[in-house]
């Protein structure tokens, strides 16, 4: 859509409704194009800056993400959606502390009778968990020598993924692990508690 600044409301809203059939259809790019020419239209309009963030999510632009969405906050400070994936982008960029803030204020200002709401926990579980240092788990694990900590160091896999190819990459690597544990089980058992000692 070309630069114009007499646009109408109803071609915004079918150019945000065509953003949405791009996002659907992973067209990211042009989505990203399309939301970006909106919000320099409307460069004050929350529910657009909120589009546009989560967008930014898509493309892995997190601290982008993180400043458009700040932006959608202060225009409208009750707007869910935008604290909701404001939340989400600090928990991509593992900052617990403005994601348990930014989540604290989503829970207060949703319905009392939204029991989701409650939901946003369990992405501050997962970035605790993440903020584990798991290579040094790992390594530990792999430095027992012990044949099944070997093998579990594997299954010590973030829970927060930069991509859906990493996310794959560590799902393969989970499922290959447990089927050859299961596989080889007796190889694996610990008999007595003094062999796990030794």
């Amino acid at each position: 859509m070309e630069q114009n600044t007499q646009i109408t409301p109803e071609q915004i809203n079918e150019l945000y409704q065509k953003i949405v059939q791009q996002i659907k259809d992973n067209k990211i790019d042009d989505a990203l194009n399309n939301a970006k020419f909106l919000v320099q239209l409307l460069p004050q309009n929350a529910d657009l800056l909120n589009c546009l963030g989560r967008i930014y999510h898509f493309k892995g632009k997190i601290p982008e993400s993180i400043d458009v969405l700040t932006k959608a906050v202060k225009y409208d400070s009750k707007n869910l959606l935008a604290y909701y994936n404001l939340g989400l982008s600090y928990v991509l960029n593992k900052d617990l502390e403005n994601a348990k803030k930014t989540y604290a204020k989503y829970i207060e200002l949703s319905p009392e009778n939204n029991n989701s709401k409650y939901i946003v926990n369990l992405y501050l579980s997962k970035l605790h968990f993440d903020l584990l240092d798991i290579e040094e788990t790992q390594f530990y694990y792999r430095e027992s020598r012990h044949p099944l900590f070997e093998q579990l160091s594997k299954l010590v896999i973030p829970r927060i993924y930069n991509s859906n190819e990493e996310m794959d990459k560590y799902r393969q690597i989970f499922d290959n692990t447990l089927d050859h544990l299961i596989e080889n089980y007796k190889k694996y058992q610990i008999k007595e508690y003094n062999e796990f000692i030794q």
